[in-house]
């Protein structure tokens, strides 16, 4: 989901109709001010077409992403929507070269001619997972490879500050992962060391918002079972833990106006979960 203003705000996913064929199609969702009204975004063919992050520009100027999978030749593709101010369109976003696995996350903007967004391939021949973040310059998207440790990296969220300032998290595996945060400086992406859980053998970040140079937050979960929440803190220098009072696993973090920080997921149980300025309420 994001917001540009309080009548104009996005939300994506995906919707099928399993009495038919198992294809999914886009879910995308405007609110105006007063009402959520759904906006057509059809694919076509024998293909799944998850979305799973937005960013709003300007009124005629929004970018939804996610993957395209064929059902035919088994093949997941890097997905891409843009919005003019009157319709979601398809736009080609490029997948890596050897890889039948490729997934775009997360999408933010810094201007309509400046858009990052991240997400994972899978190597064929290894079967490794590995980070993957696309550029789109006012023209086309291209893949800009960001730093790999080689460990099953994927990348879920990016937050930017500016053009030299942009922020990606993850984790650095699907099952004994660590938390994963890299920056991009204007020139490259850069793993940034964040600190590791006391007693934790497994942390990921899910969702990060960078409210200035100096205030980046991320959060997600680690373990042992029941999962407990996590959230980091970056100051401009380093990345620290933050007392997180909740059981569960935090799934997205936003900053608002007044300058508090909202983080929403959910528990062990299933239920939702929201944490406001570090309080489980």
């Amino acid at each position: 989901m994001d917001a540009r203003t309080a009548a104009d705000v996005w939300a994506v996913g995906d919707w099928a109709d399993f009495n038919g064929a198992p294809e999914t199609q886009p879910l995308i969702e405007h609110w105006n001010g007063s009402r959520w009204a759904r906006m057509a975004s059809l694919i076509g063919g024998p293909t799944a077409n998850p979305l799973y992050g937005v960013t709003a520009i300007a009124a005629d100027d929004a970018w939804a992403v996610g993957q395209k999978y064929d059902f035919d030749d088994h093949f997941g593709y890097t997905l891409g929507l843009h919005w003019d101010g009157s319709t979601w369109t398809p736009v080609s976003t490029p997948i890596v070269s050897g890889s039948s696995q490729n997934t775009l996350y997360a999408v933010a903007a810094v201007s309509a001619s400046d858009v990052w967004a991240v997400g994972s391939y899978t190597d064929d021949q290894t079967g490794t997972t590995h980070p993957l973040t696309e550029h789109w310059d006012g023209l086309a998207w291209s893949i800009v490879t960001p730093e790999d440790s080689g460990t099953g990296n994927v990348l879920f969220s990016v937050s930017v500050v500016g053009p030299d300032d942009v922020w990606a998290v993850g984790t650095t595996g699907a099952s004994q992962g660590s938390a994963l945060a890299e920056h991009w400086d204007g020139t490259s992406w850069t793993i940034v060391p964040t600190p590791p859980v006391p007693g934790a053998t497994v942390s990921y970040f899910r969702g990060v918002t960078a409210v200035s140079s100096t205030d980046v937050w991320a959060v997600g979960l680690h373990d042992p079972y029941p999962y407990s929440t996590l959230i980091e803190h970056w100051d401009g220098t380093s990345w620290s833990l933050v007392d997180s009072p909740g059981a569960g696993q935090l799934q997205s973090v936003t900053s608002v106006g007044d300058g508090h920080l909202w983080a929403v997921g959910n528990t062990n149980e299933g239920t939702t979960l929201i944490e406001g300025d570090r309080e489980c309420r």
